[in-house]
């Protein structure tokens, strides 16, 4: 059975949940009242396995920056999970005021399922796991890895859904 009262990675999930949501009813907000002007006919030409590989790499390389934080005192992090729920929220506030059903956008961000927790993850990493130079990046690699592997397949996982 999984105690969530005071453990501080629930806390800490939740957190960054929440500011993933702010982040994004703010971004929702701009997009809508703002009136920026966009194609809601778009369509890709990334389909199949090179569909997968562009997914993969694009969105496997944008979470470098909040892994890469663990280097930098948990500060990059955060930054990046505001940032990219703005623009999630920005695209959907764009979407309604451009007329689209809520189910539309839905279809559209559905591989968001595999890809928002991957951003969580490795916000949560990279703001909570920081590296104490103190310590052996060996021992470091060994606390962090089955986390960030988790990351990766979720982001394979959203590559495949996206791609098809």
């Amino acid at each position: 059975m999984v105690k969530i009262k005071n453990n501080p990675f629930y806390i800490q999930i939740f957190i960054l949940i929440g500011v993933f949501l702010f982040s994004t009813i703010v971004g929702i907000y701009s997009g809508y009242n703002f009136h920026f002007q966009s194609l809601t006919n778009i369509q890709s030409n990334n389909v199949g396995l090179h569909g997968i590989l562009a997914y993969f790499l694009h969105n496997g390389l944008l979470l470098l920056l909040p892994l890469a934080s663990v280097f930098l005192i948990g500060i990059i992090a955060p930054v990046f999970l505001i940032s990219q729920a703005i623009v999630i929220g920005i695209f959907i506030g764009v979407s309604l005021y451009n007329g689209l059903s809520i189910v539309d956008i839905l279809i559209r961000i559905s591989h968001g399922m595999f890809e928002i927790p991957a951003m969580i993850l490795a916000t949560w990493i990279g703001t909570f796991y920081t590296f104490k130079y103190d310590e052996s990046i060996i021992i470091f690699w060994n606390k962090i890895r089955k986390k960030v592997l988790i990351t990766y397949l979720l982001i394979g996982t959203a590559a495949i859904y996206e791609s098809f």
